[in-house]
């Protein structure tokens, strides 16, 4: 069953992006804005450029571009700082990504001890962004885990809570530029979608949260908080914070030289191109975090003895 959703979404997305309607040229710019108590492996501010012409998609962020083949089902991947790219098929995708991506689990844990719990619902406000009907949802997801033996009778709860505002179905026809979005997002789901690397990361729970977060309309802003009730942390302030918003579209012409490898660059494998920008994000993380003006202190406000 599994196979056949599959194979519709795959089939309705190569069809929505084969439509004489979509066949204008799209720009999308997006802004990505994350807030953390710890420290960030990559920039906490990351702006993003999508550009859509025919039958090929191209994102770019920072020194990474992707360049998308929805035709040949293919993605090639470059990196403007060492002046490099790799290129694999589309199917491949999400599975080498998963494999690069760190396991956060508590140790062995028996299988089924996480518990987890998904809720979600449209909130009825609407609001109109960038000349575009959308209407409010919220997903609330909870979990609890276990600790490893040792710290018995504690457990670990993890809360995320996200805010989407998402465009009304009557906009997608209204608006080329959605609507060619909307194939675009169903295409980069299909072979380039999260899932995988989410329960890579949790082993506990993480088939939950991609089931629960699972895209299903094409998102405009999105608001993403989550609450972690563990030692050293407050559990009444959000662990990490992530702020999502598309903030221009446009449908004018775009360059053919976007969807090309630029001259010069080399021939490398998925895994040492995707090493290289890892390296870049963390040294972005870090002069970005250098870059912070330094907290004020608090004054002193302690009684001082009189001589």
């Amino acid at each position: 069953m599994n196979s056949i959703r599959k194979a519709a979404v795959l089939a309705i997305s190569l069809a929505i992006c084969a439509l004489p309607l979509l066949r204008a040229d799209v720009t999308i710019h997006l802004k990505t804005e994350m807030k953390s108590l710890m420290p960030l492996g990559m920039p906490a501010d990351t702006p993003q450029v999508i550009r859509m012409k025919g039958n090929k998609g191209v994102s770019s962020d920072g020194n990474e571009i992707t360049i998308m083949d929805f035709a040949k089902q293919e993605i090639t991947l470059v990196d403007t700082a060492h002046r490099k790219f790799a290129v694999i098929p589309a199917s491949e995708y999400g599975s080498r990504m998963a494999a690069i991506m760190p396991q956060m689990g508590m140790g062995d844990l028996p299988a089924g001890s996480a518990k987890s719990k998904v809720e979600s619902g449209k909130t009825g406000h609407t609001e109109t962004i960038l000349g575009v009907g959308t209407e409010e949802s919220e997903t609330r997801f909870s979990m609890e885990v276990p600790l490893p033996a040792g710290l018995q009778g504690q457990a670990l709860t993890m809360k995320i809570v996200t805010r989407e505002w998402n465009v009304l179905p009557a906009e997608t026809a209204r608006v080329p530029a959605i609507h060619q979005l909307m194939g675009f997002n169903l295409w980069q789901d299909y072979f380039m979608g999260d899932a995988e690397a989410i329960k890579k990361m949790f082993p506990q729970g993480g088939a939950a949260i991609a089931d629960g977060f699972r895209r299903s309309s094409t998102t405009l802003r999105s608001s993403t908080k989550m609450y972690m009730n563990m030692p050293g942390v407050d559990s009444g302030a959000p662990f990490m914070e992530m702020n999502y918003e598309i903030t221009e579209l446009s449908t004018a012409p775009v360059d053919d030289a976007f969807f090309e490898i630029p001259a010069g660059y080399d021939a490398t494998t998925f895994g040492e191109l995707m090493n290289g920008l890892k390296q870049e994000r963390l040294q972005a993380a870090k002069d970005q975090q250098s870059n912070q003006p330094a907290k004020p202190e608090k004054p002193d406000t302690r009684k001082r003895s009189s001589a």
